[in-house]
């Protein structure tokens, strides 16, 4: 999406943390620092500091979303320039430093919306306590109110806002989309296939994160039950980190 308004010929400032998902470790390269800048394909990347937490739990996760919404607000106003701020959620304290960047600079602002938050974690047992939830969902209404518009990847979350008194005509669903140019067919890697002998069979693969939503569990069940179903010589492949990693190996 950057590098599409790059190509438009329009300025684009990220602020972010230091790479860490989901285990809370820094990726080689950087550092957990107060402030750092680089430019990747043309976008202005901040990365500020934030408290680090791996992507389980609640107390450390909150601490690391709150460090997130004062150090990047903080460290947004060294951005000149600013003519609109776009923020997304979950989680909704990334959403609301971008609101709270764009009200006290009088800016509009894009809220985008990728998972309802808190509903989502509470789905997942992640959060369990009644009055800090009710506070989380006070601050959701009003991030919804005060925005200037919303962005929603689907049908379903677009919904939910509206059932919550979101005006529909300040919702517009934007599905998430693919970058052929990067995502397309290619030749097989026949070494890779010969170095882990599976070169004649058919692979279901899953590449990504384990978050505590993913439900990957049904992946395990459906590979026991393809066993006594499939005929074509098949393996199922996990490439993942985090959360319910141990839990699924």
């Amino acid at each position: 999406m950057g590098r599409r308004w790059i190509e438009k010929g329009h300025k684009v400032t990220v602020i972010t943390s230091a790479p860490n998902v989901p285990n809370g470790i820094v990726y080689d390269g950087y550092k957990n620092k107060l402030w750092q800048s680089e430019y990747i394909d043309g976008i202005r990347v901040i990365r500020i500091w934030t408290f680090l937490a791996a992507n389980a739990g609640s107390t450390k996760r909150i601490l690391n979303y709150l460090t997130y919404m004062f150090s990047s607000l903080f460290f947004s106003f060294f951005v000149s320039k600013v003519d609109l701020v776009m923020s997304t959620s979950p989680q909704f304290f990334c959403g609301w430093a971008g609101l709270l960047r764009a009200k006290l600079s009088f800016k509009k602002n894009i809220l985008e919306i990728r998972d309802i938050w808190p509903e989502s974690i509470v789905a997942v047992g992640a959060m369990k306590n009644k009055k800090l939830l009710a506070i989380f969902e006070w601050l959701e209404l009003k991030m919804y109110k005060w925005s200037t518009h919303i962005v929603t990847v689907g049908n379903g979350y677009k919904a939910n806002l509206l059932a919550k008194k979101v005006p529909d005509k300040k919702v517009d669903v934007i599905t998430n989309g693919l970058d052929i140019d990067t995502f397309c067919a290619k030749d097989k890697n026949q070494d890779l296939l010969k170095r882990y002998k599976i070169e004649d069979k058919f692979i279901i693969s899953y590449t990504g994160t384990i978050g505590l939503a993913c439900g990957l569990t049904v992946v395990i069940e459906a590979a026991n039950n393809s066993n006594h179903k499939l005929i074509t010589p098949h393996i199922f492949s996990l490439s993942v980190m985090g959360p319910n990693e141990k839990t699924l190996k």
